[in-house]
């Protein structure tokens, strides 16, 4: 399966980041600021000098820094409406995140919607639409079909989770990495059935921090959702089970808003407080006191957290959100400052929560899901500020039923 992947390069090795059009300059920000909107979005979002690109329901969206308000498929077609009908949309873009490299969008999609059967494809389009290039082939024996798949982007490789029915009618079950060296399998397994989870990584499951591999492609590889792996160059070697731990399955939303960083997990515990946990000692020491009664508290990175009633957590703990008016903090590695709320965020109840989408190099990112209204509604939070705001972005419409 290993072949040289020399274009390859360009996609894996995120060393500056350029802006959503052809003629866009050379970011002025230090790369690691415009990174950090990729990996803590999951590589849903990418930052540059000049304004940010988001994946919504299959398709690429840009909006400039000065008016993040006005976000626009990136099509020019006329007559095209954007939705999942549109085949030909220039917009469209398939997979579990992307890269933004060198004006270039590259991303993982199956050959079978090129013409091809079963292989794995990664491509390139222009970051204003269209221009789709197939870059390389992820093959896989001809005895084998890729019936279900899962790629994570992360900042140096792309792994790729695949179920492939054999010819026995069993499957056979990789997880593989794809780097400029090529692709190599990491681990792989057999079951009878369709795996009903294959893998995922800690970013992808709302935990920031370092990374971590979670899968189940066998019987033998441990509880479901439960061990993390950490990643090397060229294997995985396990960190923990959660669930002797006593944190639960991550693929459950159990540690949302928890963060990794090496061996030690920070979690929060609602109505108690902030825990460092080692996983591999399982050794548990409290850092800080909860700041507000029946909250959630969400580790955005090493220096900001959130806490709030309205934020997304873990189902288990069954947090209804209760009438409002509502408030929220901001712990910026020294002190923790109130955020001034929007009426209509201050004043929800039920289950629909605030999402911190991504941490951009300037400020963080929320969506809330409207189900009634069938609309994804966008807000911002300037990092920095002595008094933080929490600011309506703009409201993306969506249709269950296209």
């Amino acid at each position: 399966m290993a072949k040289r992947l020399t274009v390859f390069l360009i996609l894996c090795l995120l060393v500056s980041l350029f802006g959503c059009s052809h003629n866009s300059p050379q970011s002025s920000v230090s790369s690691s600021a415009y990174a950090l909107c990729a990996t803590t979005s999951s590589y849903s979002m990418a930052e540059s000098e000049d304004g940010i690109c988001t994946s919504f329901l299959g398709h690429l969206y840009y909006a400039d820094k000065d008016n993040l308000s006005s976000w626009t498929p990136v099509c020019n077609k006329p007559n095209c409406d954007h939705t999942q009908k549109a085949l030909e949309c220039d917009a469209k873009i398939s997979g579990s995140g992307f890269y933004l490299q060198q004006n270039r969008i590259y991303y993982c999609d199956s050959d079978s919607n090129y013409g091809g059967s079963y292989d794995l494809l990664i491509l390139s389009m222009s970051p204003s639409g269209g221009d789709r290039k197939i870059e390389h082939t992820i093959s896989f024996p001809s005895q084998e079909h890729v019936l279900q798949w899962r790629n994570c982007c992360l900042a140096d490789r792309m792994l790729l989770f695949c179920a492939c029915m054999d010819e026995s009618g069993t499957f056979h079950n990789y997880v593989i990495q794809v780097t400029p060296e090529g692709d190599q399998i990491l681990a792989e397994g057999r079951t009878e059935n369709m795996p009903s989870f294959l893998g995922t990584v800690t970013a992808s499951e709302m935990v920031g921090g370092d990374t971590a591999v979670l899968y189940c492609l066998d019987s033998d590889n441990g509880g479901f959702g439960t061990m993390l792996y950490r990643l090397t160059e060229s294997e995985l070697v396990p960190i923990a089970d959660t669930a002797n731990l006593g944190l639960g399955d991550l693929v459950n939303c159990d540690m949302t808003g928890a963060y990794l960083t090496g061996n030690v997990l920070q979690v929060y515990r609602p109505n108690d407080g902030y825990y460092d946990i080692n996983l591999t000692t399982g050794a548990q020491t409290k850092t800080m006191d909860v700041q507000m009664e029946d909250s959630w508290g969400w580790h955005l990175t090493d220096q900001y957290i959130l806490e709030s009633p309205v934020l997304f957590n873990r189902p288990e703990q069954r947090l209804e959100i209760p009438a409002g008016p509502h408030s929220m903090l901001l712990y910026d590695g020294e002190t923790w400052k109130s955020v001034t709320l929007p009426a209509e965020i201050a004043q929800i109840s039920g289950t629909n929560r605030l999402f911190p989408n991504c941490v951009t190099s300037d400020r963080v990112i929320f969506t809330f899901e409207n189900y009634i209204k069938h609309e994804v509604n966008w807000y911002y939070l300037i990092l920095g500020q002595e008094n933080p705001e929490l600011v309506p972005m703009c409201s993306m419409k969506f249709d269950m039923y296209e």
